[in-house]
């Protein structure tokens, strides 16, 4: 199970920064990851996994938990709603195209992709900018991201990709 996750989590995070086609490739990688969890545990090392490969507005929903150590492990890729306990402010502006996270027993890291107009990055920028100073958070910032970064280790982050007709932008924390 620890494998499976630590594989569906590294293809993830590789590949959301990239556009429409990391989406498949991260699907390709779950299916796989998926299945050789489900080979592992039917050779009886470790592990039970519920898979839930979903069309919908959910995306892609992969849980489980490790039978030696009992983790909960909840993995949900390519969903648009945004979860209840998000902990960070959207903007006004952008149309959300993505929502993923990971789960391990209490502890959620999330990102959230807002297609946007291009012109309307700077404000996007400078209102995270704001919220992170805000939270009290220390700054690294740039013309394509801004980093926050909390006493306690938590990492605020928005980043930035122009595409043309179309920008996208990643909001991410990891607790």
């Amino acid at each position: 199970m620890r494998r499976m996750t630590v594989l569906v989590v590294v293809a993830a995070l590789t590949l959301s920064a990239c556009g429409k086609a990391a989406e498949t490739a991260v699907e390709k990688a779950a299916e796989q990851a998926t299945e050789q969890a489900l080979e592992s545990d039917a050779a009886g090392d470790g592990g039970d996994v519920d898979v839930d490969l979903g069309t919908d507005s959910e995306g892609i929903n992969i849980s489980g938990t490790d039978a030696e150590t009992g983790e909960n492990v909840q993995i949900q890729m390519g969903g648009s709603e945004i979860p209840a306990d998000f902990p960070m402010p959207l903007p006004d502006t952008g149309e959300v195209v993505n929502v993923s996270f990971l789960t391990m027993d209490d502890v959620t890291a999330y990102e959230v992709r807002l297609q946007i107009d291009p012109k309307d990055w700077k404000a996007i920028r400078e209102f995270y900018t704001q919220w992170m100073d805000d939270q009290g958070m220390d700054l690294l910032a740039s013309d394509e991201a801004v980093f926050g970064s909390t006493d306690d280790g938590a990492v605020a982050s928005v980043a930035y990709d122009d595409y043309g007709d179309y920008g996208e932008v990643r909001v991410g924390w990891t607790p």
